[in-house]
C-alpha cells in the first residue's frame, strides 16, 4: 500500500511540475541556448554519502536522506546543455528501479533525456547521464517506486572545449 502511495505521489509531482511549466508564461527567445534570469535552484546537500569511495566522486550531491545525485567532479559544479550530457552518479538505488525525468521550467517543451552506464564504480551507485536540450532552468526528478529526489538546477549553454593550460579544478 505504501508503495502505491509513493509511486502516485512520483506520478502527481511529475504531472504537477509538467502543467506549471505549461501554465507558466514561456519566456520566447530566438536563441535556444539562453539562459533564465531567475531559477529556484536547489541548494547542493551539506552532507555527503556515508561511503567515502563515493563521497569522493564530487563535492556537489543533491540528497533527501535515502537517495543521492552526485554531478561529476569534471563538470565543476556547472549543469552544461548539449548532446555530451553530464555525469550524474546515483546512489541508493537498483539498476532497473531507476527512473529519471525532467523538465524544463522556461518552456513547456523541453524535456530530459537520461542514460544508465553500464559500467558501474566498484563502490556501488549507477552512472548516468543527463542530456539537457538547451539551457534555462530545469526540474530533475530521479528515483524509484518507493522514493524519490527532486532538485532544480540552471543548466548552462555548452562551454567551448577547454584551452590546453587551463587547469581542472
Amino acid at each position: 500500500m505504501e508503495r502505491m502511495s509513493l509511486m502516485r505521489r512520483f506520478l502527481v509531482v511529475t504531472f504537477s511540475l509538467f502543467l506549471l511549466s505549461a501554465c507558466s508564461p514561456a519566456q520566447a527567445s530566438a536563441d535556444p541556448m539562453r539562459v533564465a534570469s531567475s531559477c529556484p535552484v536547489t541548494p547542493w546537500s551539506q552532507a555527503t554519502p556515508s561511503n567515502p569511495q563515493a563521497a569522493s566522486y564530487t563535492t556537489t550531491w543533491y540528497s533527501n536522506g535515502n537517495l543521492w545525485a552526485g554531478l561529476a567532479r569534471a563538470n565543476r559544479g556547472a549543469w552544461l546543455a548539449g548532446p555530451q550530457g553530464v555525469e550524474v552518479l546515483w546512489l541508493g538505488v537498483a539498476r532497473h528501479t531507476l527512473s529519471i525525468t525532467g523538465l524544463e521550467l522556461d518552456r513547456p517543451s523541453g524535456h530530459l533525456q537520461s542514460y544508465v552506464s553500464p559500467d558501474s564504480p566498484a563502490f556501488g551507485g549507477l552512472v548516468t547521464s543527463l542530456v539537457f536540450p538547451y539551457s534555462g532552468c530545469w526540474t530533475v526528478i530521479g528515483g524509484t517506486p518507493d522514493q524519490m529526489l527532486v532538485f532544480t538546477v540552471q543548466v548552462q549553454p555548452p562551454r567551448m572545449a577547454r584551452t590546453a593550460g587551463e587547469a581542472d579544478p
